[in-house]
């Protein structure tokens, strides 16, 4: 392959062969977006859920809500944080987005389900043994998750979209230690 041929073959995220950035890929401009969207919503969630709550329960009760707040929102946190992680990985594989995300949908809504629908059942005074076996076996399934996922990616790549599915979603499954969180 020539040079010529080298410089005509531009990747569709570089925005230029010329400058200061040529031949590097872009983001678009998007991390500023994402920082925008991310603010205006966090405004949006104390304007419209905290300040009313508070006002309306008194300010103690708001206080006393704190430490639960930090754990929903570590909680949320670590959903977008998987969800994202797994549909850039899925997008790649399965071809395209919409089937990522119905995939990674489908399987986080499936695990949340089954985790909650276990842990409803354990009595009160064995929940600290069992989160603990439970969180165990979640790294444990997690931890073989990531060395086992290059070659199985490997071995199915040329196939059709729906094992592809169907690998993806058993993947994931794996990965989230089969709904006990």
């Amino acid at each position: 392959m020539s040079k010529g041929d080298a410089e005509s073959a531009e990747s569709p995220l570089q925005s230029d062969s010329h400058g200061p950035q040529a031949g590097r890929a872009t983001t678009l401009g998007l991390f500023p977006v994402t920082i925008a969207t991310l603010a205006f919503q966090v405004l949006l969630t104390l304007l419209c859920v905290i300040v009313p709550a508070a006002v309306r329960s008194g300010f103690g009760a708001a206080r006393d809500a704190a430490p639960w707040l930090l754990v929903f929102a570590g909680m949320g946190i670590g959903f977008m944080t998987i969800e994202i992680s797994q549909m850039e990985r899925l997008i790649v594989f399965l071809g395209h987005p919409t089937y990522a995300l119905t995939v990674v949908l489908f399987v986080l809504l499936l695990a949340s389900g089954l985790g909650s629908l276990t842990t409803s059942r354990i009595p009160d005074e064995s929940i600290a043994r069992s989160g603990t076996v439970r969180f165990a076996l979640l790294l444990l399934a997690l931890a073989l998750f990531g060395p086992l996922t290059p070659p199985i990616t490997a071995a199915l790549r040329g196939s059709e979209t729906p094992p592809g599915c169907m690998e993806s979603w058993r993947r994931q499954m794996m990965s989230m230690g089969r709904g006990t969180q």
